[in-house]
């Protein structure tokens, strides 16, 4: 997977800058607590959904391909 660590350049509701990260691309995201955002995306759409939340007005700090373990429950 892809992993992207942002923020915000301006001040935006939590709820706004999610639906404007899943609208750059992201497929899984998550609060980092403080103030920013870790974003998930497949490993072949990483540069794209980069540039994308860039575009959106984000900073990004981190950008790297990585594993995210499954749970499975059974």
């Amino acid at each position: 997977m892809g992993e992207l660590k942002v923020s915000s350049k301006t001040a935006r509701s939590e709820d706004e800058s999610e639906l404007e990260l899943i609208d750059a691309g992201a497929e899984e995201l998550e609060p980092d607590g403080e103030g920013g955002w870790y974003i998930w995306t497949e490993k072949t759409a990483l540069g794209k959904v980069k540039a994308a939340v860039e575009a959106k007005g984000f900073v990004v700090s981190e950008a790297q391909l990585t594993m995210k373990p499954q749970l499975w429950v059974s």
